[in-house]
């Protein structure tokens, strides 16, 4: 059940590596970095992990709640083909098709809900079974030095059988 609105995915890639394959027109770009995938829970939903270590979601009748979000954090490696318009790069629109790679690092789920008149908010680090690898395809498109990109996960963000499906 994420609430597709407020859940938000940010990456950095500050180890980037470009070979040029035809001048600044098209290049290959790889490198290290950073991705965080939060994902905003709707409708009452929490997740807990049951006496078996299997991650269950459930509606939560006993409370309102004003935010449950589920994140992780991923060593990446990106292998991306870019194509540029122009040779500087500072004024050049560019195209990007490619793969992500990751390793998790980070599993993290915050729940934050008002009782008895005070703000209460849960934290819970560690392991929720998330997949230990991400590989997702992504889209990039930019200009100069800003890249907007959309990203699709080709692997489940829990273990197989260890999670609810999101």
């Amino acid at each position: 059940n994420p609430n597709v609105s407020s859940s938000i995915n940010w990456a950095i890639n500050p180890f980037e590596l470009d070979v040029r394959i035809v001048n600044e027109y098209v290049k290959l770009s790889t490198g290290l970095g950073y991705g965080v995938k939060n994902f905003s829970l709707q409708n009452n939903y929490r997740i807990t992990k049951d006496t078996d270590g299997e991650v269950v979601g459930f509606v939560d009748t006993v409370r309102t709640l004003e935010r449950s979000r589920f994140r992780t954090g991923y060593f990446t490696a990106p292998l991306m083909l870019h194509f540029n318009t122009n040779l500087n790069p500072e004024r050049s629109f560019r195209l990007g098709v490619g793969v992500v790679g990751g390793v998790n690092i980070l599993q993290a789920y915050r729940v934050k809900y008002y009782e008895d008149g005070h703000r209460v908010k849960e934290k819970y680090n560690g392991s929720y079974e998330a997949n230990p690898f991400m590989l997702d395809l992504r889209g990039v498109v930019g200009y100069g030095g800003i890249n907007l990109f959309a990203t699709y996960s080709t692997l489940g963000l829990f273990k197989t059988d260890m999670g609810p499906e999101v």
